[in-house]
């Protein structure tokens, strides 16, 4: 009906997120290496806390997500999924990742991460491990999820699209020059905001097809 349910204090230099898949909004701490508040969206109270990363962007510190509510951590080599689909619980160990400087992403239901040699390294839900050699572009600056199958992978000068089918990893697309600077998810796709000419100019790519 557009009526509104509840109003809480936003407090200065404090950003939300809502939490994609939970019926969360995460309050992002300032400093950033404190604890995200979680609010109930349904009521408008604070209902927990977690831990946070100083080095996240835009999101609850260091946390990365499916979409269907569970949200993953890497802490000191450890997997920690925290199961958001309906009350705040505790995180469970579902496996081991050394992560290094890029933070993986979730493609379907597998975390995904590239080491620094370019190799793509595969978590499966039960916490097996693979490491595929590719021609994936290194070193990595960013993964993207694009996805239940691709992500997007951002190495100096080069953007590349990159397919995990089973446990074969390939570039789908890749093209030199620009840089992402930002994402959207749409329907049916994503799309990339890439910086060209010394960020004069903005350029919006299919993250599918590149």
């Amino acid at each position: 009906t557009g009526e509104a349910r509840w109003t809480t204090n936003a407090r200065p230099n404090l950003g939300h997120v809502g939490l994609r898949g939970t019926r969360f909004v995460a309050r992002l701490p300032s400093p950033p290496d404190r604890f995200v508040s979680l609010i109930d969206a349904s009521s408008g109270n604070e209902v927990g806390e977690i831990a946070s990363d100083p080095a996240a962007d835009g999101h609850p510190g260091g946390w990365i997500t499916d979409g269907g509510g569970i949200w993953y951590s890497i802490v000191d080599g450890e997997i920690l999924a925290l199961d958001l689909t309906s009350e705040l619980v505790s995180p469970t160990t579902v496996g081991e990742l050394d992560a290094g400087p890029v933070t993986p992403v979730v493609v379907g239901d597998r975390i995904v991460a590239v080491d620094d040699a370019g190799s793509t390294v595969l978590v499966e839900p039960d916490g097996r491990r693979s490491v595929m050699g590719s021609s994936v572009p290194s070193p990595a600056r960013s993964l993207t999820p694009v996805s239940d199958s691709e992500f997007v992978v951002t190495a100096p000068g080069t953007i590349a699209g990159v397919a995990v089918d089973g446990d074969a990893v390939t570039v789908a697309w890749q093209r030199a020059g620009g840089a992402e600077v930002g994402y959207h998810p749409i329907e049916g796709g994503t799309l990339l905001q890439v910086a060209t000419r010394g960020g004069a100019a903005i350029e919006l790519v299919d993250a599918a097809s590149g």
